[in-house]
């Protein structure tokens, strides 16, 4: 999965939080394509870390702004880590099966395509109207040069 313009979703602080997830994921997939256990686990764990803290950073700005589909978009980041910690688990336990190469290689990148089109960029157009008068650094984009 690589990142481009279709998965921006207009919010700087966003947009930069899923281009990290996604190099995230294609280092998972590199460790994978090498065999690297070890290396795969790791990247799985980063992961893990990572959208943690970037579902957090949502659902603050979520609330923040008060978005009205805050609700339905939390269930769906629940559900996610669920599978995915429930992936790490399995790794941990029984190695790199070809099920956790299928669901990482294939799932996984689904799952973040699809919740960026069709969760993230309605927040991000969201965020973007409601952020206009606000400061640059609460609207999660850097001020522009006059």
């Amino acid at each position: 999965m690589e990142w481009s313009a279709e998965l921006s979703v207009g919010f700087d602080e966003v947009d930069a939080q899923h281009r990290e997830f996604i190099r995230l994921l294609e280092e998972v997939d590199a460790r994978i394509e090498a065999v690297d256990e070890r290396g795969a686990a790791a990247g799985l764990r980063a992961l893990v870390s990572a959208a943690i803290r970037h579902f957090a950073a949502e659902e603050a700005m979520m609330e923040r702004w008060q978005y009205p589909d805050r609700q339905a978009h939390k269930r769906s980041h629940d559900l996610f880590l669920q599978d995915v910690l429930a992936l790490e688990r399995e790794e941990a336990e029984v190695g790199l099966t070809q099920e956790v190469v299928d669901w990482a290689r294939s799932r996984l990148p689904e799952w973040i395509s699809f919740h960026m089109l069709t969760n993230d960029a309605p927040l991000g157009r969201f965020l973007a109207s409601r952020a206009m008068g606000a400061p640059a650094e609460a609207r999660g984009r850097e001020p522009k040069a006059s």
